[in-house]
């Protein structure tokens, strides 16, 4: 999710090094920001060529960040710098190398945070890389922790649409801990100021609402069939909300494939919810031929984010949504080796 947010063009004052030309500083972070923007030259493929090819530009991402930072101490575009320089740090395969830069980028993310001369975009990026170190610590995420930085964002950027995504990761956080505190803390959410934040807590509360009321879901899919999980009652469902730029999804498909051919006979079924855009149709036609799924999937042709997501609050996938014989939502995480054992309980006579 981190790896997805793009730099937020800002209005800066550029201070110019003694003896250097004003623009020499531009042009290094132009420079810099073409680089980290490039993507793999097709004929690198995939698999290692691909990585080796990342790997090559994080290196050089990270050099030439790490370099402008500290050749323009008093240019408030640094920042920016830092910024590309905390994406890099993602990419490293070499364990140690990455355990190198990522010590320095949560260095440079808290600088960042106190900078004085940081407006906004890089603040905000800074601060939601910090958030995601922070949740995915190898010791636990510290819930406390995470609202200290969501409380941090609230306070400089009120209306901030980031907040949405990151007060949802901090909720999924609570309800591994503390299920009653996390409803709680939706409630309130649900009447935040922000639009977006408010939306999301409601939306995540009808998600969680499905498992006193039977799902309601109609649409036509792909394909032309039309679905109703109303008229699939009596059998066990599994909603998948997947994407084919979504790697964990597609790792996962040949699993919920192997599972839905063994039961399908005893009452199992699978619905797909692609969330790719609609311009991306026959990009999804392909991939359901080649993993090779036989079950209905929905595209949203008509908005730019997938309806179903927006009224269930889906921020993160995969996301298997698991229903009983009645239509209720039994799992929200239903995947690998939980998948079958679950279906299997659910079938039981």
């Amino acid at each position: 999710m981190l790896a997805a947010v793009i730099l937020t063009a800002c209005t800066l004052s550029p201070v110019a090094v003694s003896g250097e030309s004003p623009d020499t500083a531009g042009k290094a972070l132009q420079e810099l920001t073409e680089l980290a923007a490039a993507r793999p030259p097709e004929q690198t493929g995939g698999g290692s060529e691909s990585a080796a090819w990342r790997d090559q530009q994080s290196e050089q991402v990270a050099g030439r960040a790490e370099a402008f930072y500290a050749r323009y101490p008093e240019d408030p575009r640094r920042w920016q710098a830092v910024a590309l320089y905390l994406r890099a740090s993602l990419y490293a395969s070499d364990e140690k190398i990455r355990e190198v830069r990522m010590q320095r980028a949560m260095q440079l993310a808290d600088q960042a945070l106190q900078a004085a001369d940081i407006v906004d975009g890089p603040w905000s990026q800074a601060l939601e890389w910090k958030f995601y170190r922070v949740q995915q610590d190898r010791s636990g995420a510290d819930p406390v922790r995470l609202r200290a930085l969501l409380d941090e964002m609230t306070r400089r950027l009120p209306q901030s649409d980031r907040l949405r995504g990151l007060e949802a990761q901090y909720v999924e956080v609570l309800l591994r801990r503390d299920e009653p505190a996390a409803e709680v803390w939706l409630d309130h959410l649900a009447a935040s100021a922000n639009a977006g934040v408010a939306r999301q807590a409601a939306g995540m509360l009808r998600l969680r609402g499905l498992r006193n009321e039977p799902v309601q879901l109609r649409f036509t899919a792909i394909d032309g069939r039309e679905v109703d999980l109303a008229a699939m009652r009596g059998k066990v469902v599994l909603v998948d909300f997947w994407a084919t730029w979504c790697g964990p999804c597609l790792a996962e498909m040949p699993n919920v494939k192997r599972v839905y051919d063994a039961y399908h006979a005893q009452g199992f079924e699978v619905v797909g919810i692609a969330l790719d855009k609609a311009a991306d149709l026959d990009k999804v036609k392909a991939a359901i031929i080649d993993l090779d799924t036989e079950w209905p999937q929905f595209l949203d042709m008509d908005n730019a984010r997938n309806r179903f997501a927006s009224e269930l609050g889906i921020t993160s996938i995969p996301a298997p949504l698991l229903f009983d014989r009645n239509g209720l939502l039994v799992s929200d995480r239903a995947r690998g080796k939980r998948l079958e054992p679950e279906v299997q309980r659910l079938l039981a006579p």
